[in-house]
């Protein structure tokens, strides 16, 4: 028997289905899902790709202050940096939601080994707004900074940030490690 190379179009994939015979079938469930609830295919693939969010992160996206798309985009962080995320955004601070493109940018920072929090910090303060800053540097935060290092408001902003997420991080260690050894 002579075999030929690629595959047959009875035998469509051994992993992703033959299209025109589902498509006769009634389609894949997405789709099939999708005519029935009157969304597109690519949205109802989002909102399956949510539930790997932390209840936390869903119930912000429930309130509508942070939209599918970038919510989609940090479903792929693990479970340790979404909390991160979460604290860092959305739990401590007045910023409402992540656009896009800075979900985007934490995701990447995150796929390549950049440390998290400095890809937040880095998100948070280039979020293209300067009328509406992060912070509102007083005299009183300015003079409890490091008198030896000499820095702008944007580093003394960043400085801050940095802080504020290792407070965090510190605190959900503690208290870990708290339930940890009350067990």
């Amino acid at each position: 028997m002579r075999r030929f190379p690629g595959r047959h179009k009875e035998n469509g994939g051994q992993i992703a289905p033959n299209l025109s015979e589902d498509m006769e079938k009634g389609g894949r469930a997405s789709e099939e899902l999708a005519a029935i609830v009157g969304e597109s295919p690519r949205n109802i693939k989002r909102y399956v790709r949510l539930t790997y969010l932390i209840p936390e992160l869903r119930a912000v996206v429930d309130s509508k202050r942070l939209k599918v798309v970038p919510a989609v985009e940090l479903s792929y962080l693990e479970e340790k940096n979404q909390k991160l995320v979460f604290s860092a955004v959305f739990n401590n601070t007045d910023k409402k939601s992540l656009n896009i493109e800075q979900a985007r940018q934490i995701r990447a920072k995150a796929d390549t080994g950049f440390p998290l929090s400095e890809a937040i910090i880095s998100a948070i303060a280039n979020d293209g707004d300067d009328k509406s800053t992060i912070l509102k540097l007083t005299g009183k935060i300015k003079s409890l900074l490091p008198k030896e290092v000499k820095l702008d408001d944007e580093q003394t902003e960043l400085y801050i940030i940095r802080c504020i997420l290792a407070y965090q991080e510190n605190e959900a260690q503690e208290a870990q490690s708290s339930k940890e050894g009350e067990a």
